[in-house]
């Protein structure tokens, strides 16, 4: 895994990468990059800054890795309901939801334009797919999820927002709550409702 970075000011436990510069090691090698948005890169980008030549695993060592490494396994393939955890930086994250391990059909969906400092971050789809399910604090609150009004290509949401995703041609839609906005990545839940 990409050594871990200083994630709080005045952390008591020094940080691997610092570890790594300050040993005097002049050659590392890499896994794969953390999927966590706040340390994906910078362990890399630290090592590069004090030069250390930096090399990666091959191909099939790094899938090897990931599948026992990341509890979720494909980072841009989402099944049935559940929480996640997942990077929003630069281009975003396209991801791919799936009604079952059983049930192929899926929708996509996009997460993009995280401001934290503001706390919002960007949902998308197809034109037409993404409503926001106002009022709702909870999943159980959307009796019907095609009552909401005003469907749109995106939606604007901060934390505690629900939006219901249902592109035309889907024969399902999938219901998102924002949880957490972090300064590069996300926490979310979705619910997926057959229609």
């Amino acid at each position: 895994m990409e050594p871990c970075v200083t994630l709080i000011s005045g952390q008591a436990t020094e940080c691997c990468v610092d570890l790594i510069i300050n040993s005097g090691i002049r050659e590392a090698v890499i896994g794969v990059l953390d999927s966590n948005g706040t340390i994906y890169s910078e362990g890399f980008r630290k090592l590069l800054e004090a030069k250390i030549s930096v090399s990666f695993f091959n191909r099939s060592l790094r899938k090897a890795v990931e599948e026992e490494t990341f509890e979720y396994g494909d980072i841009h393939k989402l099944i049935g309901p559940g929480k996640r955890r997942i990077p929003t930086i630069n281009s975003g994250t396209n991801l791919d939801i799936q009604f079952s391990n059983s049930d192929v059909r899926t929708i996509n969906i996009r997460w993009s334009t995280l401001q934290p400092q503001h706390g919002v971050v960007d949902l998308l789809s197809e034109n037409g797919a993404v409503r926001i399910a106002s009022g709702t604090i909870n999943f159980s609150d959307v009796t019907d999820p095609m009552i909401f009004r005003f469907p749109s290509h995106y939606a604007r949401l901060t934390k505690g927002m629900i939006a219901i995703v249902k592109p035309n041609n889907a024969t399902f839609c999938v219901l998102i709550k924002l949880l957490e906005l972090y300064d590069k990545d996300i926490l979310f839940q979705w619910e997926i409702r057959n229609d």
